[in-house]
């Protein structure tokens, strides 16, 4: 039986997407399935995965759309249900997982709660040298403190050492490439919101704020469950985003009615 869903975004990964592929199979818990959300690449990013040498113990699926823009939202959706176990893990196809990522939020998942990890932020150069030389031994502490990567800290695991640690951050927040649910928990607020369009906002912090209302506990998954962040130009995120997640916090919404079910108010 499959012990958790890990929903990989991606759009035009064909640069990056063996070394994702590479790490997934790398991870030391077995028997996971991994779902490629596609937003409508143009690459020939499916048919890498389609030919990848993935371990026996791990399935996956290729789940994507029409390219309209960035509808993120919407190709998430149909992953969660395209998903076949009751935990969802939600990572980027710009992020790679530490080999232990799977395994930390499957094994500190919790009753109504989601677990939210961090990523170290690799700089330009570094992640250059990731890209060309394929090289997973590279992403090590050491090298890590020799680069002009930020949230260097983050890719220390300290295991359960982290908890104590957590007492000095602030308020727990899901990051859209690193956090994990219930699937139960994501269906009973309809999933994400799909008229977010455009980076930010909708694919985490409007999902939190929805499953916040909902009753559902938020807890750091800091320095475990750790992963790399491939360096790329930081995306504006557009004011239509801004406005949609003001409304549904002054509304207090649990339930969207433009999730996964199409529903009116």
């Amino acid at each position: 039986m499959l012990k958790c869903s890990v929903i990989v975004s991606l759009y035009n990964m064909t640069h990056i997407i063996s070394i994702i592929l590479a790490a997934f199979n790398n991870q030391s818990l077995n028997d996971f399935e991994l779902i490629f959300a596609d937003d409508g690449s143009s690459d020939n990013s499916q048919q890498i995965i389609e030919e990848f040498p993935f371990r026996d113990d791990i399935r996956y699926q290729f789940v994507t759309q029409e390219d309209k823009g960035f509808r993120k939202c919407k190709i998430l959706n149909r992953a969660i249900e395209a998903s076949n176990s009751e935990y969802l893990i939600f990572s980027d196809g710009d992020c790679i997982p530490h080999f232990r990522f799977v395994e930390d939020h499957y094994r500190n998942k919790g009753n109504k709660t989601v677990l939210c990890g961090r990523r170290v932020l690799l700089d330009d150069n570094f992640s250059k040298q990731i890209k060309t030389t394929k090289n997973l031994s590279l992403l090590n502490v050491k090298n890590i403190f020799l680069s002009h990567s930020n949230m260097k800290y983050e890719g220390l695991r300290l295991g359960n050492i982290g908890n104590l640690f957590n007492i000095f951050h602030n308020k727990p927040s899901a990051l859209g490439s690193n956090f994990s649910v219930h699937k139960q928990d994501v269906l009973d607020v309809n999933g994400f919101d799909e008229r977010y369009e455009g980076p930010g906002a909708g694919e985490d912090n409007d999902l939190q704020l929805r499953l916040e209302n909902n009753g559902e506990k938020f807890k750091w998954l800091r320095n475990r469950a750790i992963q790399y962040h491939l360096y790329h130009i930081k995306q504006i995120v557009p004011e239509k985003n801004v406005e949609l997640y003001k409304d549904n916090k002054q509304k207090q919404r649990t339930f969207t009615p433009y999730g996964i079910k199409k529903e009116k108010y």
